[in-house]
């Protein structure tokens, strides 16, 4: 398991509120899943953790894009600067936006891919998958 413990920052409206510090990790467990990435985020006071599953190539798209976003869904990606990216964060009650520092993120994304499976991994699980799937 790889864990990469540093402190984020939620952005405010534009209504004058001022920035948030928050505590924040990122985690990668191939065990639990080998292409998925939590994102845990707490805030002090707050009665528990919140946590966000995304994939570990959406990450590694969104720490090298520079123009747009990366992603479709509930959770987007855009490099703010070369010192921030910025993850989206929808769901039905709302949205955030959470500055992570970027040397924090190509650090974890570094020691993660070193132990993410390649290329053979997938196509033996695939395989697995295609022959559990045609012989029920």
């Amino acid at each position: 398991m790889i864990t990469t413990k540093f402190t984020a920052t939620v952005a405010q409206g534009s209504n004058g509120e001022r920035d948030a510090a928050i505590q924040a990790a990122l985690v990668y467990d191939a065990d639990l899943d080998p292409f998925a990435v939590q994102m845990v985020l707490t805030a002090e006071g707050a009665p528990e953790e919140v946590v966000w599953f995304f994939a570990h190539d959406l990450l590694a798209r969104g720490i090298d894009s520079t123009a747009t976003d990366v992603g479709d869904g509930d959770v987007r990606f855009r490099r703010k600067d070369p010192h921030t990216l910025v993850v989206c964060l929808r769901n039905a009650t709302g949205h955030a936006d959470i500055l992570l520092p970027a040397t924090h993120v190509q650090r974890f994304l570094k020691l993660s891919a070193e132990q993410q499976p390649g290329s053979a991994f997938i196509e033996s699980e695939l395989d697995e998958f295609i022959e559990e799937v045609l012989g029920s």
